[in-house]
């Protein structure tokens, strides 16, 4: 039977590239405040450590001078040792006594010298066990806590380079709406001379009435007349701003719809000349003109 390996899934990371890609940049904002507090907190936590390290240093150098001790009590206990198991036995009976009366010393000494590994033994036991002054716990902690510090450093700079990421692509976004309405401005401006040479040549025939005829369907008609701002009418009419006989251009920026009254009044007459004599608002005429995209 063929056995099935489980699949080896990663530990969740909510800090991962791929899930810092999904958030917004106010939410990966968020974070990397709330990551730099937290990278504050243990930047003092470290800062107060230390100064506690100063401040056990005296204990340091009594752990290291017990240390030493423990490891010469422990020489010394190893050499008697070999020279109480090394000891030949004498058959004459003076020799034996003087020969048990060194192996009672030897003894002695190295019980003494138990008492004494068993001494620094149990002060080492609470010196490792008292965590809040033992240095070398102190220690281990400031190395944890800048470990702590790499991983959150590396969430704040991963958040940073996802921001500068969206930035540029939003700048990449922007250019290239900007080119495109650039583009199509062009394009506008070329149709628009296309359109006012293409009149002028109509004029030069004298065919700028024709072309009037065919615009006036493309030109937009609104309730209000630009000249008198009475109604416009059921029948309104297409007047040149610029008339034809001055020149004027049969194009869409030249042409505009008005009531029967105001272009039977006006005729050929320039916008000036037709204020003039009909005592009308020019300033106003020509602001409305320009809002309904009109050259004056």
């Amino acid at each position: 039977m063929r056995r099935r390996w489980k699949k080896y899934h990663k530990p969740f990371n909510p800090y991962s590239i791929k899930r810092l890609r999904e958030k917004t940049e106010n939410e990966l904002t968020g974070i990397i405040q709330q990551k730099e507090t937290e990278l504050l907190g243990k930047k003092h936590e470290i800062s107060l450590l230390r100064e506690r390290v100063l401040k056990l240093k005296t204990k340091e150098d009594e752990y290291n001078s017990r240390l030493n001790e423990l490891q010469s009590v422990s020489g010394e206990i190893i050499k008697f040792q070999k020279q109480l198991n090394d000891r030949p036995l004498s058959r004459k009976f003076i020799h034996f006594i003087t020969q048990d009366t060194q192996v009672t010393q030897l003894k002695n000494k190295l019980q003494q010298l138990e008492r004494a590994k068993d001494r620094i033994g149990v002060w080492l036991n609470s010196f490792n066990a008292d965590s809040e002054n033992n240095p070398i716990a102190v220690k281990q902690k400031i190395e944890n806590k800048v470990n702590e510090i790499a991983v959150i450093q590396k969430i704040i700079d991963d958040c940073k380079s996802v921001i500068a990421s969206k930035r540029r692509m939003v700048e990449v976004e922007k250019n290239r709406e900007v080119r495109k309405k650039e583009e199509e401005e062009k394009l506008r401006k070329k149709r628009e001379e296309e359109k006012r040479i293409k009149a002028r040549l109509a004029a030069y025939d004298g065919k700028s009435r024709e072309i009037a005829t065919g615009l006036k369907r493309q030109l937009k008609k609104y309730d209000v007349c630009p000249y008198c701002f009475g109604a416009l009418g059921n029948y309104p009419e297409a007047d040149h701003i610029i008339p034809i006989a001055q020149g004027g251009l049969s194009i869409e920026t030249n042409m505009v719809y008005i009531c029967k009254d105001c272009n039977q009044k006006k005729r050929d007459m320039t916008l000036r000349e037709f204020c003039e004599k009909f005592k009308r608002d020019r300033m106003q005429i020509e602001d409305i003109l320009v809002k309904l995209g009109k050259r004056i």
